[in-house]
């Protein structure tokens, strides 16, 4: 399985350590507007190769023609959120420019399943749909995988399980209108509440847990710069669903024709994950309240693309 990633930064630099180090995979591609950085960063891997039992995996860099009949491509390139920046000012200049590298992947590999990490992820990855001749099915955003392992990150810490054995979700937008659909939130069965009184925990104070899955990245943003290692984690998690064809349900990004009261738009809902890419987007009950939660967050979503113009 051959894997493109574009962008050198330290998402992208990142994601190509994961895929080198525990992935299977034939060949990975960095690519950068920065050739140099790219050559760099693939020459500093190369020489880690016979340090350990790695699949020995064909490194290479270079150009948009050297991603030629990827399997997948990680998109992670594009101007970098600042302190003072709008919302519209990222999303317009970000939109434009994975315009044009899915542009340049449509001529040179235009069978790849398309993964988007470029915020703000899923007015891009709308984007990129649109504007392309990529099906719906093979373009995802990283949706809120992120956001639910930070859920179950919280939770673990608090009922002292492993996070593993969490099954809780972040649904909508990967941003600040994402939201915790709690009726679907269970540990072996049981219901979060059931789980506390059962065995005895302090109760859940729901609003706060949301607010810490919300304001976690931006608190590690604030501190060092960017975010890095779990976006990175989350984007190997769904490209080994796609390699192994596990048929995973995951929180990723994907295109809303019309399901849930909602139409054309991108945001995070239960997917299952293939070799096809989003092989089905699942119906799932959702509360009253959850529902107008959702609308709440594909709201905002398309008040953000309206603003955006390429």
């Amino acid at each position: 399985m051959k894997i493109s990633v574009i962008g050198a930064g330290m998402v992208g630099t990142d994601i190509v350590s994961y895929l080198f180090n525990v992935g299977n995979f034939t060949e990975i591609v960095l690519v950068d507007l920065n050739n140099e950085k790219s050559y760099a960063e693939i020459m500093d891997f190369r020489h880690t190769q016979s340090l350990f039992y790695t699949k020995n995996t064909k490194l290479s860099y270079g150009h948009y023609e050297d991603c030629s009949n990827s399997d997948v491509v990680i998109i992670t390139a594009g101007a970098q959120v600042k302190k003072g920046d709008s919302r519209e000012s990222i999303a317009q200049t970000n939109s434009r420019i994975v315009v044009d590298i899915v542009h340049q992947l449509e001529k040179y590999t235009p069978q790849s399943i398309l993964i988007f990490v470029t915020n703000p992820v899923d007015v891009v990855t709308y984007f990129a749909i649109k504007e392309s001749s990529f099906p719906a099915h093979r373009v995802m955003s990283s949706g809120t995988l992120l956001d639910t392992s930070r859920l179950a990150y919280h939770l673990s810490n608090q009922f002292k399980i492993d996070p593993k054995n969490i099954n809780a979700f972040v649904f909508g937008e990967h941003g600040k209108t994402c939201f915790v659909p709690w009726s679907l939130c269970n540990i072996f069965g049981n219901n979060l509440d059931q789980f506390t009184s059962n065995n005895n925990l302090p109760s859940l104070n729901k609003e706060e847990i949301e607010k810490y899955v919300i304001d976690s990245g931006f608190d590690i943003f604030l501190k060092k710069g960017n975010t890095n290692h779990g976006i990175a984690a989350s984007i190997y998690r769904i490209v080994r669903a796609i390699a192994v064809n596990e048929k995973s349900i995951l929180p990723v990004g994907v295109y809303i024709e019309d399901s849930y009261g909602i139409k054309d738009v991108v945001l995070a809902l239960p997917a299952v994950i293939s070799q096809k890419g989003i092989e089905q987007v699942l119906q799932i009950s959702l509360t009253n309240e959850e529902l107008q939660r959702l609308a709440q967050s594909a709201d905002f979503l398309k008040t953000t693309i309206n603003s955006v113009n390429l």
